[in-house]
């Protein structure tokens, strides 16, 4: 009897994302990064409360690297994205990087350092997506993937916006994951034969838009030594759109690699575009120390007479 409730456990535990959560973390730890579970934030936008799955991180080359993921897990749905080539636009933003600098050449430098990155190999950017069960689309798990790109673009608001984007001098890296636990397939467009092409692959590329409080606009964002600066002067600098990376599990450890490759290969020149050095003298210096949680000595009462 309890091998039967194992088995049904197993088997529904097998259609959500939690397994896959764990065997991300796994992940993550084989390869000396550190995963954070159920980071929980609130949405200022609705004022509800939100859940990342996992936030993990890693110092490479005295920088942060920071991944804000999301996992679905599906044992009979396919995802599928539909793309076109991105190679037309201008890119602008793809990489978000705390402190924020002011300097148009900042994105170029930073396209050229991390080229080697999978969101600056891409061609192709899904402009929309689908989740089908053999035959037939399935609305259901449209809304749980879609919910899933949410949570991560909704995830900047988490110890990032509004007022940790210029404070800390440190560089950080961020970069915004949903894994998947399911087939994915990509469908463009082929103009030499005027029909569609449907391929298998493991790595798909969205974009999305951070969702701006009407209160952020008439905020100041403080930077390290104490100054006040406007949020709309930032966030013009960071951007308000960004890019979501998809991910079939079975490619995150190649993934992870190759993010810590990139990184580890910079240069000093190279590095300067990131910010300081994640060191003890860096910290910021507007952070008063924490309060001392020594007891206070009792004096001693004289007794009347």
């Amino acid at each position: 009897m309890n091998g039967n409730l194992t088995d049904k456990v197993r088997q529904a535990i097998a259609k959500t994302g939690y397994p896959l959560e764990l065997e991300v973390a796994a992940v993550a730890r084989r390869n000396g990064w550190a995963p954070f579970h159920s980071v929980q934030y609130e949405d200022p936008k609705t004022k509800a409360h939100r859940e990342l799955d996992l936030l993990i991180c890693k110092e490479v080359n005295e920088r942060r690297i920071e991944l804000r993921i999301s996992c679905k897990s599906s044992v009979n749905k396919q995802f599928v994205f539909f793309n076109i080539d991105r190679r037309i636009y201008i890119p602008f933003g793809d990489l978000k990087c705390t402190p924020v600098v002011a300097d148009p050449e900042r994105q170029r430098a930073l396209r050229n350092a991390l080229k080697g990155l999978p969101m600056f190999n891409e061609p192709m950017q899904a402009v929309n997506y689908t989740v089908v069960a053999g035959n037939n689309p399935d609305r259901d798990s449209r809304i749980l993937l879609h919910d899933a790109l949410m949570s991560v673009i909704a995830s900047a608001h988490y110890r990032l916006l509004p007022r940790q984007l210029l404070l800390d001098e440190r560089g950080t890296a961020y970069l915004f994951i949903v894994v998947l636990k399911a087939p994915m397939f990509a469908v463009s467009f082929d103009e030499s034969t005027g029909g569609e092409t449907v391929t298998e692959v493991s790595y798909a590329l969205w974009q999305g838009k951070i969702s701006i409080p009407e209160e952020y606009w008439q905020m100041t964002v403080p930077d390290s030594k104490g100054r006040e600066v406007p949020f709309s002067n930032v966030l013009y600098w960071f951007g308000d759109h960004l890019h979501v990376e998809i991910l079939r599990d079975t490619s995150f450890e190649d993934y992870l690699q190759r993010v810590e490759a990139t990184f580890a290969a910079l240069t000093p020149a190279q590095l300067k575009w990131f910010g300081k050095p994640w060191r003890a003298q860096h910290f910021p210096k507007t952070v008063h120390p924490a309060p001392t949680l020594r007891p206070r000595r009792r004096q001693a009462t004289r007794r009347k007479s």
